[in-house]
């Protein structure tokens, strides 16, 4: 991802494992099934990038991801 700014899988079994592992969190995880998890989920995401960007200044390789909303 760092060198095409892209998320790909180069073979089917990536998909699987990472499908496990979801499957997992989602078993383990009750944040997401609480009232307040949506403002959660955006504090973490802002404090994530705040921290990256502090680190490596506000110019790096992710602010140039497209992303894409689901």
């Amino acid at each position: 991802m760092c060198e095409t700014e892209r998320i790909a899988v180069s073979h089917p079994a990536e998909v699987v494992v990472i499908d496990k592992i979801a499957a997992q969190l989602e078993r383990e995880l009750a944040e997401p099934f609480e009232p307040n998890y949506p403002s959660r989920l955006a504090a973490a995401r802002d404090g994530v990038l705040h921290n990256y960007r502090e680190r490596m200044g506000e110019h790096g390789w992710v602010e140039r991801v497209s992303l894409e909303q689901t």
